[in-house]
């Protein structure tokens, strides 16, 4: 019986919503991967059905992305999409992980904003403020004229703030971090094989989806040119890799592969327990060269609300101002070290430490971060340092993008 045209409406938008929900069963986003950008900067997503045919090469890469195949995809195939999820608990734990972190951003409320928007999605529905806006103000206010005393011109007498906004940070509670960061471990150890294995041998078929998927959720990535490394785009570049020097062995993992889910879309340190685990976070720093400063800049920003505003009278800055003016914009910092207050452009921006009772107790947990991201001799970190190869950088990245030219990632 030939297709109705509902029927086929019905079909298509059933593959499409599948396909999101395999991206956020990994806490991946689809729009992301298939976005293009015109050049005022506005991004537009690139549909999966044009004319009522599917894109082939949409369907190709989400199901290099998934770990699975394009006829998996269009049947549906649920078991299929649960493949990587059962065999690995790190993503079950990633979900309830972040659920909980962004619980912890808006407050106990959140649960109740967003069953109301999904009841009543034309009515505007504000996700709750955990902190009180108007109360923050007044203490900028109040900080931008204590500035004022050191730093004459700092308040603009007869102008408004406009375009006021704050950022912050704080930790919320995961007794299971150990469990989940044991489950990474043994995901990244699984990637970290097939990788090294496919320096000596073409993988198999079932290896080679499983790699990928790898590549995806970790965002593998090559170090000198920050794209994925799918197994296709691996193989193609081991003459490259080869002619500088490595092999198929531990150090051209630790060298050549840079992993970008820590912290992009996983920051195991916001919550209570990791500060707790001495030993993990060293581990950790094996695959996060910077964790240290991750640390330290995580445990002051749940110390301090960072403001930003501008004065109705500011003058806007081009690009060649910003790019003349950085003898300023030195001065500019040593000035907001000392008051917490300073300006890039035309935006002010305020430090506020917060209060004994916005921390909720979080300030204990927030100087063990701020300690652990300092001197080892003060209780930092004992880390090792991998040294990077920067020599011939350049010829490096070029060699990379003659094969590039001819991968897909």
């Amino acid at each position: 019986m030939k297709e109705t045209d509902k029927q086929a409406r019905q079909r298509q938008a059933g593959t499409k919503l599948f396909l999101e929900d395999c991206f956020g069963l990994y806490s991946l986003t689809y729009d992301r991967f298939f976005a293009d950008y015109d050049e005022y900067g506005e991004r537009s997503v690139r549909p999966l059905y044009e004319k009522g045919e599917i894109s082939q090469e949409i369907l190709g890469r989400s199901a290099m992305i998934l770990g699975m195949t394009a006829e998996e995809i269009l049947s549906l195939n649920r078991e299929a999409a649960m493949r990587e999820y059962r065999k690995y608990p790190f993503f079950a734990h990633l979900r309830k992980f972040r659920l909980l972190r962004k619980r912890s951003l808006y407050g106990e409320h959140l649960a109740e904003a967003l069953l109301r928007r999904a009841i009543f999605p034309a009515e505007k529905v504000h996700l709750p403020a955990r902190y009180d806006e108007e109360d923050l103000r007044r203490r900028m206010i109040a900080r931008l004229e204590e500035a004022e005393a050191f730093l004459p011109g700092t308040v603009h007498r007869g102008a408004e703030i406009t375009e006021f906004a704050y950022e912050t940070e704080q930790f919320f509670s995961y007794p299971a971090i150990g469990e989940m960061l044991s489950a990474l471990e043994e995901v990244l150890a699984r990637a970290k094989e097939l990788y090294l294995k496919a320096w000596a041998e073409e993988l198999g078929e079932e290896e080679r989806r499983e790699y990928d998927f790898l590549v995806s959720t970790l965002e593998m990535q090559d170090t000198v040119v920050h794209r994925a490394i799918y197994y296709q785009n691996l193989r193609r570049l081991l003459p490259v890799y080869r002619a500088e020097g490595y092999a198929g062995d531990e150090r051209a993992f630790s060298s050549l592969v840079r992993i970008k889910i820590i912290p992009n879309r996983f920051t195991p340190w916001a919550c209570r327990e990791f500060a707790e685990d001495r030993a993990r976070a060293e581990r950790l720093a094996e695959f996060v060269p910077n964790l240290k400063s991750e640390l330290f800049m995580f445990g002051e920003e749940v110390r301090n609300f960072s403001c930003r505003f501008r004065w109705s009278d500011a003058v806007h800055s081009s690009d060649e101002d910003l790019a003349e003016g950085s003898d300023e914009l030195v001065a500019e910092e040593n000035s907001s070290s000392q008051t917490g207050v300073g300006e890039f452009g035309e935006w002010t921006h305020v430090r506020i430490p917060k209060t004994e009772e916005e921390l909720k107790g979080d300030g204990v947990y927030a100087e063990r971060l701020i300690r652990l991201g300092g001197v080892a001799s003060k209780g930092g970190l004992r880390v090792t340092y991998k040294a990077r190869d920067r020599s011939e950088f350049l010829e490096r990245m070029m060699a990379r993008v003659e094969v590039w030219g001819k991968m897909y990632d």
